[in-house]
C-alpha cells in the first residue's frame, strides 16, 4: 500500500521548541524558552518553517494518537475514542474512556476535572479523559503570533514566502479561535505573542465581538493564502479553506444557542450573558451566514472542488470521506502519526472500532457501537419502512448506511458478520475483552464501517494504514447555506437545490420543497446523515439547542431473537409474538445511557484559572 509523504505531519521543532517552559502560571504565557530568541528560530527558512508547521496542530484531529498518554500534545480525545459516543450517533462499551466517565450517566464533567492541571481520576490523570483542553490552544496561539511577528527576518525568505506563511498563521489561530467559541463561548483574547513580563488580563470579551474579531482574522490573511499547494504541501490551509471557515463561524452566530430571545442560562451575573449569547434574536445573522456561504461555494467551485461522483455511490463516499489523494472535494485535512496498525493478535486501537471476531484480542472492543437512534435517520432505496421481521432488515438501505455501518448478517472484510453470538444488547459492563469472548462488543448491534479498512479484519499480519482526518469538506458548505437560507428566506429554490446535489450523489431520492420546520428537519437529518461520526453531530446538537431530546434521549439498539426470547413469549408493542430470526429495537444497558442538563452546552473553565483572580468569569451552572 501507499505511504503517503505528508509535508505537516512532522510537527517537531527543532532547538527544543515544543518543550515550551512558561516559567509563569498563566495559562496563555507561553513565551519560547529563555534560550531559543527569535534570531535562532529565523535564522533559516527551515527553522521558520518548522515553527509555523508546530501551530497546525490547531487543526483538529478526529483518531486517537496516544489514547494512554499523560501528555496533553496530541491527546487522545475522551481517551481514546470519538465525539460518537458522547452524541446520540453512538455508544461505547469500553468501561474505561472518557465517554463512560465524563458524559454517561449523571455527566459528571465539572470545572474541577477539566484543564491541564486537573487533578487524576482514580490512576489516571484527568487530561486523558477530555474532549479538549482549555489552554491547548493558547500554546499553539504563541507559536502561530511569535511566527506572525517574526518571520519577516528570515533569512533568505522572499517577500511571497513571508505574505503566504504569516497568512497560514493568520488563519491557524482563527481555527483555534473558532474550535474554542463552539466549546465555550466567548474566551479570553489574546492577540500577540506574550513574554514572561506581559501581564495580560483573563477578561473575556463580549460573545459578538469575539466572532467579529476572528472574522476580521480570517478576512486579513485570506487574499493572501494559496489557492492551492503541491502534493508535498496538501493539508496547508488555503484560501479555500479561509471561505470554509467564515461558513462555519457565521453558522455558529446564527444559531439557536448564541441566536435567541434569552440566553440558554442566565449567568451569576447578568451583565456577563454577552458572554455567551449574542444579546438577542437577530434574524440578520442568518442572512449574514446564508451570504458568507454561498461566497464560499462560489469560490470553491470555481477553485475546481467538487464531490466525488462516479455513479458508485458507496465507493465515492468512501473515498470522500476516508481519502485525500483523489478527493476532490476535501478542503483542509489534518494527518497526524495514528497505531493504524493491526494484526491477529496486535493491540493497534484501529481493530477497537472494527467488528469482533474470535482470536482477535482487541477487534469488537466496542469503541464505537452506533445507535438505533442514528440508524432510523437514514431511509430505504424506495422509501419504505424498514421491515425488522425481515431475513436481513438492511439490504434495501441507502448507500450511505452501507458505507457507513456494519450490521448483523453483513459482509465485512469477506466475512459474514454474526452480531448474537456476542452477547448482543445484555453485554455486562465489563471489559470488552475476555478471553477474546468480547462479550461487550455489540452493545447496540451495530459497528462502525465509516473509515475502516476491511483488510484488518481478516489480517494477521501487522498493517498500516495513514489516518487522514478531513475537517472541511465540500458538502458541508450545501448544508450550511441550505440550513441559513431556510432561515433567512424560506422557500427559496437554492434549499432544495444544495440538498439535492448531496442525495443525488449518494443514490437517494432528491427532495421537493416543503415548509419551513419541515425543511428544517429535512436539513438536519441530512446533516446527521451525510456528515455521521464525522465530528459534527455532537455539536450540531448544541447549536440547534436540542441536546436534551438527543444526547439526552434514550439510547437503543437492535437484538435478533433467539431459541430463548422464542420460548418466553416476547412480543412486540402490538403484542404479537417475535418469530426466531426476527429483529426488535431494544433499550440499551443503563451503563451508556446519558442524562442531560443544560448547562453542558457549553464546557467549564478550569476552577484554578477562575481562581486566579484575573477577571476570567465561569460559564453557567459550572
Amino acid at each position: 500500500m501507499r505511504k503517503i509523504k505528508f509535508y505537516i505531519s512532522s510537527v517537531i521543532v527543532v532547538l527544543g521548541l515544543l518543550n515550551l517552559n512558561t516559567g509563569c502560571n498563566d495559562f496563555f504565557q507561553e513565551p519560547i524558552e529563555a534560550n531559543i530568541n527569535q534570531d535562532t528560530i529565523f535564522n533559516s527558512m527551515i527553522n521558520a518553517e518548522k515553527l509555523l508547521n508546530s501551530a497546525y496542530d490547531q487543526v483538529p484531529y478526529l483518531w486517537p494518537t496516544n489514547a494512554f498518554s499523560n501528555s496533553t500534545r496530541n491527546l487522545s480525545r475522551i481517551k481514546g475514542n470519538i465525539t460518537a459516543t458522547i452524541c446520540d450517533e453512538g455508544v461505547t462499551g469500553s468501561v474505561w474512556d472518557g465517554a463512560r466517565v465524563f458524559y454517561y450517566g449523571d455527566a459528571q464533567l465539572s470545572a474541577d476535572n477539566v484543564g491541564k492541571d486537573a487533578p487524576n481520576i482514580g490512576k489516571d490523570p484527568a487530561v486523558r479523559y477530555q474532549e479538549h483542553i482549555f489552554e491547548e490552544p493558547y500554546k499553539l496561539f504563541s507559536r502561530a503570533f511569535t511566527y506572525i511577528e517574526g518571520v519577516s527576518n528570515t533569512r533568505g525568505a522572499s517577500s511571497e514566502f513571508v505574505k503566504t506563511t504569516r497568512a497560514q498563521a493568520q488563519m491557524l489561530n482563527a481555527i483555534g479561535y473558532f474550535e474554542m467559541i463552539k466549546r465555550y463561548g466567548s474566551v479570553p483574547w489574546v492577540g500577540k505573542a506574550l513574554t514572561p513580563n506581559d501581564n495580560p488580563s483573563e477578561e473575556r470579551p463580549p460573545l459578538a465581538d469575539i466572532i467579529q474579531r476572528v472574522d476580521d482574522m480570517i478576512m486579513e490573511a485570506l487574499p493572501n493564502l494559496p489557492e492551492s499547494y503541491n502534493d508535498a504541501n496538501q493539508g496547508r490551509v488555503t484560501r479555500a479553506s479561509a471561505y470554509f471557515l467564515r461558513s462555519r463561524l457565521w453558522l455558529w452566530a446564527a444559531s439557536p444557542l448564541f441566536n435567541a430571545d434569552a440566553p440558554y442560562m442566565q449567568m451569576d451575573n447578568p451583565a456577563n450573558n454577552n458572554l455567551i449569547w449574542m444579546g438577542g434574536y437577530d434574524a440578520s445573522l442568518w442572512q449574514k451566514a446564508a451570504d458568507v456561504t454561498r461566497e464560499a461555494i462560489q469560490y470553491c467551485e470555481g477553485a475546481g472542488y467538487t464531490l466525488v461522483n462516479t455513479g458508485q455511490p458507496i465507493e465515492d463516499y468512501t473515498l470522500a470521506t476516508r481519502e485525500v489523494f483523489g478527493n476532490t472535494e476535501a478542503i483542509l485535512f489534518s494527518r497526524r502519526v495514528a497505531n493504524f496498525n493491526n494484526s491477529k493478535s496486535g493491540s493497534g486501537w484501529y481493530g477497537r472500532f472494527l467488528p469482533p471476531r474470535d482470536g482477535a484480542n482487541n477487534n469488537g472492543a466496542g469503541w464505537n457501537n452506533p445507535t438505533q437512534n442514528i440508524i432510523s435517520m437514514y431511509e430505504t432505496i424506495d422509501g419504505a419502512p424498514i421491515n425488522y421481521r425481515a431475513e436481513n432488515p438492511w439490504a434495501t438501505m441507502e448507500p450511505r448506511f452501507q458505507a457507513s455501518i456494519v450490521h448483523d448478517k453483513a459482509d465485512f472484510g469477506g466475512l459474514t458478520i454474526n452480531a448474537n453470538i456476542y452477547n448482543s444488547m445484555d453485554a455486562p459492563a465489563v471489559s470488552p475483552k475476555s478471553n477474546n469472548l468480547l462479550v461487550n462488543g455489540w452493545i447496540t448491534g451495530f459497528y462502525m464501517r465509516k473509515f475502516m479498512h476491511e483488510d484488518l479484519q481478516t489480517a494477521n499480519t501487522n498493517l498500516r494504514y495513514d489516518a487522514p482526518y478531513i475537517y472541511m469538506r465540500l458538502p458541508e458548505l450545501y448544508l450550511n447555506y441550505a440550513e441559513a437560507l431556510n432561515e433567512a428566506d424560506p422557500g427559496n429554490g437554492d434549499i432544495v437545490t444544495n440538498l439535492n446535489k448531496i442525495r443525488i450523489r449518494a443514490g437517494v431520492t432528491p427532495l421537493a420543497a416543503a415548509s419551513q420546520d419541515v425543511m428544517r428537519e429535512m436539513i438536519r437529518k441530512e446533516r446527521a446523515i451525510e456528515m455521521i461520526f464525522e465530528d459534527q453531530r455532537f455539536f450540531d446538537v448544541k447549536r440547534w439547542k436540542i441536546a436534551a431530546e438527543t444526547i439526552g434521549a434514550t439510547k437503543f439498539g437492535v437484538h435478533r431473537i433467539n431459541e430463548d426470547d422464542v420460548a418466553n413469549g416476547v412480543v412486540d408493542e402490538s403484542g404479537v409474538p417475535y418469530e426466531f430470526g426476527d429483529y426488535m429495537i431494544k433499550e440499551c444497558p443503563t451503563t451508556v445511557q446519558r442524562i442531560w442538563k443544560d448547562k453542558l452546552y457549553l464546557m467549564p473553565f478550569p476552577r484554578y484559572e477562575i481562581n486566579k483572580g484575573k477577571g476570567l468569569v465561569q460559564n453557567p451552572g459550572y
